[in-house]
């Protein structure tokens, strides 16, 4: 999958990079678990736009794997899903 994100108040989608994971592990079990690695990766690839609010919680969504230019284009059929985060143990 095609790992994007942004600023709660934001329109704009930051690619941050792909995940991968084993079968029986879902997307957002997969990025909960690595939610603070993939948050500063997401603030050291575009400081200016999201180091400032790296300290807030940013939205993370998943796209299917290699649909960078449907994100790209904004085609009305792809499919993105966000990603909860439950911060409660």
């Amino acid at each position: 999958n095609d790992l994007y994100v942004r600023q709660p108040k934001s329109n704009v989608f930051w690619f941050v990079g792909k995940i991968a994971r084993v079968d029986g592990v879902s997307v957002p079990a997969c990025v909960a678990r690595q939610y603070p690695l993939i948050a500063q990766h997401a603030a050291n690839l575009r400081p200016l736009e999201m180091y400032p609010h790296h300290d807030q919680k940013f939205e993370f969504w998943a796209a299917p794997g290699d649909s960078e230019m449907e994100v790209a284009y904004n085609r009305p059929d792809l499919q993105m899903t966000k990603i909860v985060i439950d911060d409660d143990p």
